[in-house]
């Protein structure tokens, strides 16, 4: 299915995974690698391939070559600077959107997201305002960039962070949803096995 308004989807995907000793993005979940149910989600919830952009930075041939493989109209953007914190491969995704468009951003480590909720947002950016889930009373990725968010990402010096630049909670539309792959990223094995778990719970009849 595809929703309205048109936008742009980044996935980031340029971390090192330190905390669990490998190329964390590539480490398969459920017989598949952990990106690759990310970018399912994200396309499955209503958006483009080819307005899908993965931003690469450790081993970035190797993810980028996983990414073309599966989704060879998205475009692969890398992050010289990806030892620094997220907000340098934000800003190499929102360079990648095009003008008054709004930005999807999903996390690569969040492989159980579901479709549903990505579609859910999505359906709710019009709003002009940043769209952001709520799990059990907590805000979580991913979330919409409105235009003018987007603006600013791009404006703003490598070193800044989001956080500067996102308006307060009472100012942000926020979706509740039923959706605990939002609050789940991987950065543990004890992650891995939630996801696992939650994966093959939503693949059951």
């Amino acid at each position: 299915m595809r929703v309205d308004p048109v936008l742009w989807a980044a996935v980031l995907a340029a971390g090192e995974g330190k905390r669990m000793g490998y190329v964390k993005m590539l480490r398969p979940i459920a017989g598949k690698a952990m990106l690759l149910w990310t970018l399912e989600a994200v396309v499955a919830g209503g958006v483009h391939e080819s307005s899908l952009v993965v931003v690469v930075g450790y081993k970035g041939e190797e993810v980028a070559d996983l990414v073309s493989s599966a989704f060879p109209k998205a475009t692969i953007a890398a992050n010289p600077d990806y030892r620094r914190e997220m907000f340098s491969s934000i800003k190499v995704a929102a360079e990648c959107a095009p003008p008054a468009t709004p930005l999807l951003l999903a996390l690569g480590d969040q492989p159980a997201v579901n479709p549903k909720t990505i579609e859910r947002l999505i359906s709710e950016a019009a709003c002009e305002k940043v769209v952001q889930p709520v799990y059990e009373g907590k805000a979580h990725h991913p979330l919409i960039l409105p235009p003018h968010i987007v603006d600013a990402v791009k404006s703003s010096p490598v070193y800044g962070t989001l956080r500067e630049l996102l308006p307060p909670l009472s100012e942000r539309h926020l979706v509740a949803v039923d959706d605990q792959g939002v609050a789940l990223d991987v950065d543990t094995e004890e992650d891995l096995k939630r996801a696992e778990s939650i994966l093959a719970a939503r693949a059951r009849p």
